[in-house]
């Protein structure tokens, strides 16, 4: 088991040989971050088990552990988001391999067969930071100081014409 993120490695070779890479990566060392999270104090505790499918595709299973400071969209203060995530990636070398990976399995495209771990694992970070943060306090309908806009009133526009049959037209 490595327990530290090297620069690059062969994903074949992590693959078939079952690599486990797990470690712990502080949020300030991941400078695309800088723009979603609102201190960048915290870290990250991740796995990456390296395998193959059944095809022989190299793959990873990510998975991470931490939380992070977000500006909640609603009432302008930070809250502490918990980042916590799987997913599994299967490593293809162009766009039309996409549709040979198994249902529960995401596209990681890889022009060598060398990945950087760090890009990796910020990758799926940034997918995990929702693009809106909002407090899950704030989320209750019921919350002070939370505005919910009132759902529009539906009027038939044909309401009208129902009162004119209902008159009788006198004959005489």
């Amino acid at each position: 088991m490595i327990t530290a993120i090297t620069s690059m490695a062969d994903a074949q070779k992590l693959a078939s040989i079952g690599r486990v890479i797990e470690g712990t990566i502080a949020l300030e060392d991941l400078p695309r971050l800088d723009g979603l999270i609102v201190e960048p104090f915290g870290s990250v505790d991740y796995t990456l088990t390296f395998f193959t499918d059944v095809v022989g595709r190299a793959c990873v299973r990510v998975e991470f552990e931490g939380s992070a400071r977000l500006l909640c969209q609603r009432s302008l203060e930070g809250f502490d988001y918990e980042l916590k995530y799987e997913a599994q990636l299967g490593f293809i070398a162009k766009e039309d391999e996409e549709s040979s990976l198994m249902p529960d399995f995401d596209p990681i495209l890889i022009t060598h067969d060398t990945i950087e771990f760090l890009s990796l694992v910020e990758d799926e970070l940034i997918l995990l930071i929702p693009p809106v943060p909002v407090n899950p306090k704030l989320a209750d309908a019921h919350s002070p100081g939370v505005w919910q806009a009132k759902a529009p009133e539906k009027t038939n526009p044909f309401a009208s014409l129902g009162s004119l049959l209902k008159e009788k037209p006198t004959t005489k």
